[in-house]
């Protein structure tokens, strides 16, 4: 029962329509208590204070356990290459985050050190539904955050402060990785995701957009589908926010191939 509705009601009257916890006595604490209304009746929700649950979110029961890193994944094989060209662009694409985490670092592992004196900038986004085009970056959620470069394995770095997406709950953002240098093509290359492709139920929340070519749809991304992982490229330089004729003017159909795995470092 939404609040304008119980104007000029008694409680006794209203009671039964208004969602209460499981203890109505304690309010939200750490630990999960179901949803329920005036009469008991159980929704199906559980609430905690870092974790919402019910049986159609993409979430679990473990959410709320804090593991030693999140992201795609700073994977051990694979070797990403941006392509030529990719150092007057930014390379875009998605991962997913459960909402519930605060992070202080991210790891990546560098399989080839730069010879090009390559600077690699990477920016998270929420995300965006441009019509005819699908998902792409639209405010700007960190910036400043200079990857490593110059030693093999597995490398981290601080966040300029601590990064969370808790204020959005679940769900797909996107990262944007500017490699830049004195015009030529990058050298640095970094290890793959953990995660290289999505689980097509997951893919499908994606929706389904008409390809580039206009001769069939992909899921959620004109220039190639989220079913598997890879990146794709916007011409020039990230914004603060992205409106729809910003992406639409920076659409690039070069695909990259794969992606950079990350994983960024759980403060627990």
């Amino acid at each position: 029962m939404f609040f304008g509705t119980l104007t000029g009601q008694q409680i006794n009257n209203t009671y039964d329509g208004l969602l209460k916890l499981s203890d109505s006595t304690t309010g939200i604490t750490s630990s999960l208590q179901a949803v329920e209304d005036g009469l008991g009746n159980n929704t199906g929700t559980r609430i905690a204070t870092n974790l919402l649950t019910a049986p159609n979110l993409i979430t679990s029961y473990i959410a709320n356990i804090k593991f030693d890193f999140m992201g795609n994944g700073a994977g051990s094989s694979g070797s990403f290459n941006p392509g030529a060209g990719s150092q007057s662009n930014m390379v875009m694409w998605y991962f997913y985050d459960t909402g519930v985490h605060d992070y202080s670092a991210v790891t990546v592992n560098i399989d080839t050190i730069t010879s090009t004196s390559d600077v690699v900038n990477l920016y998270f986004y929420d995300l965006q539904y441009v019509d005819q085009y699908g998902f792409y970056p639209k405010d700007l959620i960190m910036s400043g955050i200079s990857l490593p470069v110059s030693s093999t394995g597995l490398q981290s770095v601080a966040t300029p402060s601590t990064l969370s997406f808790s204020g959005y709950g679940g769900g797909y953002f996107c990262y944007i990785l500017t490699y830049r240098n004195g015009g030529v093509s990058p050298t640095v290359r970094y290890k793959t995701p953990v995660f290289s492709s999505n689980n097509q139920s997951i893919a499908q929340t994606f929706g389904l957009v008409r390809n580039n070519a206009n001769t069939g749809h992909f899921a959620g991304q004109k220039i190639t589908s989220t079913t598997f992982t890879s990146s794709v490229w916007l011409t020039g330089d990230p914004l603060p926010s992205f409106t729809p004729a910003d992406i639409i003017s920076k659409i690039n159909t070069t695909t990259a191939g794969q992606g950079v795995g990350f994983s960024l470092n759980v403060i627990k």
